[in-house]
């Protein structure tokens, strides 16, 4: 499956058999990422499903080490590139306008609204 619109809306098992396939992390690895992702205010499942696949696309192509195009997980890496992640994803160096940044950052504080 080539469209990542399509990817997205997979069943729940197949979309973690897909991301297996594609990064070479297993199901518990997974779990953890998307709650980490939920637990940062990130809600709707589609919207989830799509930070999770850039996040694990930028983990491979940033990580030159990997074989196979598949990630390597030692202790506590997958924290720390959540973090990563999560503060390059929002912040304002990723933003190429003031409309962007404002439009992100309305964004993250809506989310983190409804968990409240």
């Amino acid at each position: 499956m080539n469209n990542k619109i399509d990817m997205i809306h997979l069943p729940d098992l197949s979309f973690i058999q897909f991301c297996h396939d594609q990064f070479g992390i297993n199901r518990g690895v997974y779990n953890t990422i998307d709650a980490w992702f939920f637990h940062e205010g990130i809600r709707n499942i589609l919207e989830r499903r799509e930070q999770i696949y850039h996040f694990l696309t930028e983990w491979v192509q940033e990580d030159a080490t990997q074989s196979n195009g598949k990630i390597k997980i030692g202790h506590g890496n997958l924290s720390k590139k959540l973090k990563e992640y999560f503060e390059s994803a929002f912040s304002t160096d990723s933003c190429s306008s003031d409309d962007d940044f404002i439009l992100t950052l309305s964004k993250s504080l809506y989310q983190r609204c409804l968990i409240n």
